[in-house]
Formats: C-alpha cells, structure tokens, sequence
C-alpha cells in the first residue's frame, strides 16, 4: 500500500468480521479448554488462603500456553488458512516465535503505560491542588480524600480534565497498537520474530487503522464486558461493568468461576477480529 493510499476501512472491518463468522466453530473447543482451565485455575488460587508457590507456577504456565496456542491458531487460520494439531492447538516454532514476539511488545506497551501513567498522575495532581484547598491535610485520610476527588472530578472543569486524562492515556497506547498492528500476522506469515521491522509500513496510516480498530473491535469489547455484568447480576455478584480484582477476590469461588469462564468465552469474537484484522492489514502492507 503506497503512502498516497487510503486504508478501506469499511473493508478491513468487513473482512474482519467475516473471518471471525467463518472461523469461531474451529477455535470454539480451544477457547472452551482455555475458559474452564483460566477461571478454574484464578478462582481457585483466589479462593486458597496459602496457594502453593509451585502449583501456581504451573498454572500460571498452563495457561500462558493456552493464551499464545490459542492466539497461534487463529492467526494460523487467518494468514495461512491451517488447522493442524490436537484442536489446532500445537507445540512448535510458530508458538516459540510468538511467545519471544509477544514478550518484546509486553515489554514495549509496559514502558508506554509507564510513560504515560506518570503523565497522567502529573496532570491529576496539578488539577487537585488547585480544585481542594487545602489536600495536605486530608491526604491521610483515605475516606475523606477519595471524597474530595470524587467531588472534584464531578465539577464541569473536572470532567473536562478528566476527558483529557482519558485520551492522554489512551491515546498513546492506540498510536502503538494501531502502527505494530501487523507484527502478530507477520510472525506466523513470515516465520520469524518480527516487531519494529513492521513499524514503517504502517507510517501515515496510524489514525485510519486507529478507526479501523475501534470501529472492528469496539462492539465485542463492550460484549465482554456486558456479559461478565449480566452474569455478575444472575448470580448475585455486586459488581459494576468493569469488573475489579477486588471484586473478584471478594466473591465466593463459584462466583468468580462463572464470571471469568464467561469473559473467556466472550473474549473469544474479539481475539478473532484482531486476528482477521491484523492478517487484512498485513496482507495490505506487507513490502511487495
């Protein structure tokens, strides 16, 4: 794609949906494995007073394998159209690329948040000083000062700086998503570690794939997050959209398994319309 180019949105989101409808049955058995194993495996070291520090290990493992088998596979299925393995789930060079490909971006995208979070605090703590007073002295009490934040934050100038904070954070983020957005198809298509090689064919594009993910992945986001409250509601979880980690501690174990199995399972469309979209893109991008 030359740089005098315009990104078809419509069609890479088009596209993408389409690999997602085509492809969810394939891949349903893996997510069902990885749902069950993940939210077994938090419920219950959430629920154990002392969980062993080795079996822990071992879970954490377990299901790290079946995060990148499970995200291998799709990919397989969206660049190369490949189904092999046990349930496509397999043990070799392509998840090895992907797991030292995924810990280099982890590790960028750690840094950004980092960045960014520091930024973000700056600006929430230039506003509160000049909004409270007199915040020294309530800065111990942690009742009192969450109160005056939350009022603070209520005022039209609060939310108006609380609007700026939101898209100073996650803009950023987006930016860096959007231009590496074709490294994970990359990986699986090329055979090898590819991250900030991919960087440059996305140069000039970065605010037309920013649409194109947001407008591709945006609605089964808020699906997830839907059905963990609906969920949350049936079976008695006094929890908001955005379900916290405290909540979940707080909860009894079968509910913290219900609510996570669900979220796995509804994790599922978006994955695959990442995937779908991160092949489009590579396919639209890649040096011919």
């Amino acid at each position: 794609m030359s740089q005098t180019d315009k990104l078809p949105i419509a069609q890479a989101v088009k596209s993408s949906w389409k690999f997602a409808s085509a492809s969810w049955m394939p891949v349903l058995p893996v997510f069902l494995i990885k749902s069950l194993v993940t939210a077994g495996f938090v419920s219950s070291v959430g629920s154990a007073a002392q969980p062993n520090g080795l079996l822990v290990l071992l879970g954490l493992l377990v299901v790290l394998f079946l995060e990148i088998a499970s995200m291998t596979l799709m990919l397989r299925l969206a660049v190369r159209a490949e189904y092999e393995g046990f349930l496509g789930i397999q043990l070799g060079p392509d998840e090895g690329r992907m797991v030292l490909a995924q810990l280099l971006f982890g590790f960028l995208m750690w840094l950004v948040i980092l960045i960014v979070g520091f930024v973000v605090f700056a600006l929430a703590s230039a506003y509160l000083s000049t909004t409270i007073p007199d915040i020294a002295a309530i800065q111990n009490d942690e009742e009192a000062f969450l109160k005056a934040v939350v009022a603070a934050f209520q005022t039209p100038a609060g939310t108006i700086v609380a609007v700026i904070m939101a898209i100073a954070f996650l803009f950023p983020i987006l930016l860096i998503v959007s231009r590496l957005v074709t490294f994970p198809a990359a990986v699986i298509a090329e055979r090898r570690i590819m991250i900030f090689d991919t960087w440059a064919w996305t140069k000039g594009y970065s605010l037309q794939i920013m649409i194109a993910l947001v407008a591709a992945c945006l609605p089964f986001f808020l699906l997830v997050h839907g059905g963990q409250y609906i969920v949350s509601v049936i079976i008695g979880l006094d929890a908001g959209f955005l379900i916290t980690g405290d909540e979940l501690m707080s909860a009894s174990r079968m509910q913290a398994f219900m609510v996570l199995f669900m979220a796995g399972m509804l994790s599922m469309p978006v994955n695959l319309v990442f995937s779908g979209l991160s092949a489009f893109m590579y396919n639209g991008f890649k040096p011919r």
